[in-house]
């Protein structure tokens, strides 16, 4: 692993992204609230990253590993999704998620909907 893969695992321990996401067409532009509880992220072979984490959004509220491609540019990691199976929760998400100092930001889509996505990314409360 090179040192910024390792700074990128150590960063995201115990941790918890609060943010908002929109939604193409809608008029609400501040974006509805997300919350991604992460407890630890691991490398795996080539360029697959395990995160375990919460997800809640909307009516969604599960807890599962998720392993997804990450690729870097220059020192920030995107996780990057097409067409992507997310377990117990469906088919055809598509993402592009940068992490950078404490913020994340990206687009995602799923099926015919997709937007904006955005927040900080801080500590996990009782950790």
């Amino acid at each position: 692993m090179t040192d910024r893969e390792r700074e990128f695992t150590e960063q995201m321990r115990n941790v918890v992204l609060i943010g908002n996401f929109t939604i193409e067409g809608r008029e609400r532009r501040d974006g509805l609230p997300e919350r991604y509880e992460i407890t630890e992220v691991s490398k795996l072979e080539g360029d697959r990253w395990r995160f375990n984490a919460r997800v809640k959004y909307g009516n969604v509220d599960v807890t599962l590993p998720v392993v997804v491609p990450m690729v870097w540019a220059g020192d920030t990691p995107m996780i990057s999704i097409t067409d992507f199976a997310i377990p117990g929760l469906g088919d055809e998400f598509g993402a592009r998620v940068v992490f950078y100092d404490n913020r994340y930001a990206g687009t995602w889509d799923h099926g015919e909907y997709g937007g904006m996505m955005y927040g900080t990314i801080e500590p996990l409360a009782g950790q």
